[in-house]
């Protein structure tokens, strides 16, 4: 009988033991005084600071604690208050303000109208844990850089936003928008030019500033309607087109063609254009462009080679972040210059950046006896590639020999094409024969880093794929994505043809096969969910949202592997569903 009792004895001690441990732990504490800046357009990571001693929050929170806009005060390492776990356990949904949550709209403005600098906190808390708080801005930060010249004339600068805040939501911390402009919002002149406002967060905002002049004049300038997310931060130069050269017109971008070729036009020179800084000479775009069908048939490629003589882009071209809409080139048989794009062919120390082609076409006739390379932005590329998309555009050529790409057509081996997109482009042959198209570029002998193919279609016969066409020897693919490219593509949502000393990793793809002529498997590749967005990962045995892994890539991986670089992070859209951050 001793023995059962001692058993008996035992299992109940167990049973009181574990009831103990399941006694909520009502005391906690709350950590974290560290806020992150604003971040810029080209690196997710940021630098943060600290709260001082004595600075005072609001705390919101609903389920495992419930409370309303307490104020806790830094003191310590920790933030001061008597808040309890509820007994029933759940998580904690809480939220955080600095400074104190404002209450009403006015709170929101200082004096001046000019919307205040919010951080805030917004954190799920498993049950019973201590609290570490970690502060973003809520809103955008916005710099205006007045030139030298501009700022010495200069009394104030105000910025009126097609969209107004009328109040945040307290536990969850959104927006509550009035769609109504906001009033003129001023700032006095700053010796160094910077003028910086904090603007309201939205997927489509209009901005006006209004500069207001020593002589009293003034003068108001509208910024592109465009997409602002919160802790961002985003810098405008104001400038004047009689003390920068640059490109402003239709008619100017015809006449820097013209000129670049060695060809007279109307007197002009490329000094009008070029700023060179350091022994580099840039070329910058300062405007949006639309181009008629009259203008069409002035402009002419940039750069061409022939038999005789050949002519290559080794500058700067920096697109500013416009666009070139509606251009359309053709040649016809006989030609000499073969090679055909925007631009003929980027030099190893040349670089197109911050540029969008739109709705624009490329055509040609059939060239018997050379193989074409036919490119949107660039036919060959030696250089950089960075931060530009082509989106609506079309390649068409009657020839069997021809190599398409979204962006370039051969991407040569010390050519680096990276934060680019390929969106809705049309690659098509009227012949019927087989040819090479690539979303991104046809053959790539060199990297092409992070970039995405989206919506693009792929004529009959065509040897394509989603990226490109051909990854040839020693060529690098690292971390982009393909999405829903249509039509006839049965070979490789990344690549068609795809050399063994090639390397292909972080790719992700819908198509049955990543690449189109071999079965060899790639590590680090995976095919995705499109319609959760989700992708598998073997070595990690779980499904990550694609947009996740993407930015694993930029934030971790692509730091170490290409430290000279800065890589554009990737946010969602609506279709397609990932997209680049533009610059």
């Amino acid at each position: 009988m001793k023995p059962l009792l001692g058993i008996l004895f035992l299992i109940v001690c167990g049973c009181t033991n574990q009831i103990e441990l399941n006694t909520p732990k009502e005391q906690f504490i709350i950590t974290g005084n560290t806020y992150h800046e604003f971040q810029g357009y080209q690196s997710r990571s940021s630098s943060s600071k600290d709260f001082p001693q004595g600075s005072q929050i609001s705390f919101f929170s609903k389920g495992g604690i419930n409370c309303e806009n307490v104020i806790l005060t830094y003191q310590g390492n920790c933030w001061q208050h008597d808040l309890k776990w509820e007994k029933a356990p759940q998580a904690a949904h809480i939220q955080a303000y600095y400074p104190e949550y404002p209450s009403n709209t006015s709170e929101l403005y200082d004096s001046n109208g000019v919307l205040k600098d919010i951080l805030s906190c917004n954190q799920q808390v498993n049950y019973q844990s201590n609290i570490n708080l970690s502060f973003s801005h809520l809103f955008a930060l916005l710099n205006l850089e007045a030139k030298p010249y501009i700022n010495s004339e200069i009394k104030q600068i105000g910025i009126c936003t097609s969209k107004s805040i009328t109040a945040i939501e307290p536990y969850s911390g959104d927006i509550v928008w009035n769609e109504q402009p906001s009033s003129m919002q001023y700032l006095d002149k700053r010796e160094d030019g910077v003028y910086s406002f904090i603007i309201p967060p939205t997927n489509a905002l209009d901005i006006s500033i209004e500069l207001v002049f020593l002589n009293g004049e003034k003068k108001t300038l509208p910024i592109q309607t465009r997409k602002y997310l919160h802790n961002k931060k985003y810098s405008c130069q104001l400038i004047s087109k009689e003390h920068e050269p640059g490109i402003y017109s239709v008619e100017d971008m015809i006449a820097f063609a013209h000129l670049f070729n060695g060809k007279e036009y109307n007197g002009r020179t490329l000094d009008e254009f070029a700023t060179t800084i350091q022994g580099k000479t840039t070329y910058k775009l300062y405007k949006d462009l639309y181009f008629t069908e009259e203008d069409n048939k002035r402009m002419q490629g940039i750069g061409h080679h022939d038999s005789n003589d050949g002519i290559e882009f080794s500058d700067c071209f920096d697109g500013m972040g416009h666009t070139i809409h509606q251009l359309h080139l053709s040649f016809d048989y006989p030609i000499k210059n073969y090679n055909f794009a925007l631009f003929y062919k980027v030099g190893k120390n040349g670089i197109i950046k911050n540029l969008t082609l739109e709705k624009c076409s490329f055509n040609g006739q059939h060239y018997r006896y050379f193989e074409s390379t036919i490119g949107i932005i660039v036919a060959k590329n030696e250089g950089l590639i960075e931060h530009c998309q082509c989106i609506s555009s079309a390649i068409k050529y009657t020839n069997h020999d021809v190599i398409m790409g979204g962006i370039a057509s051969r991407n040569l081996s010390s050519g680096i094409i990276k934060d680019c997109a390929s969106i809705q482009n049309d690659f098509n042959s009227q012949l019927n024969y087989k040819f090479h198209a690539g979303g991104i570029c046809g053959y790539n002998h060199g990297e092409i880093l992070n970039c995405f193919a989206a919506n693009c279609t792929y004529a009959p016969r065509t040897y394509s794929g989603g990226i490109s066409s051909n990854s040839t020897s020693d060529s690098k693919t690292i971390n982009c994505y393909t999405y829903q490219l249509e039509k006839e593509i049965p070979q490789g949502g990344i690549s068609y043809e795809c050399s063994t000393s090639s390397i292909i990793q972080y790719c992700y793809y819908i198509q049955k096969n990543i690449i189109g002529d071999s079965k060899k498997k790639l590590p680090y590749t995976y095919k995705y969910n499109p319609e959760r967005m989700t992708v598998y990962i073997k070595d990690a045995y779980n499904n990550w949202p694609l947009i996740k892994v993407l930015n694993d890539w930029v934030d971790n991986k692509a730091p170490i592997s290409y430290p000279q670089y800065h890589f554009s992070a990737w946010t969602e859209s609506q279709d397609p569903p990932i997209i680049l951050e533009v610059p």
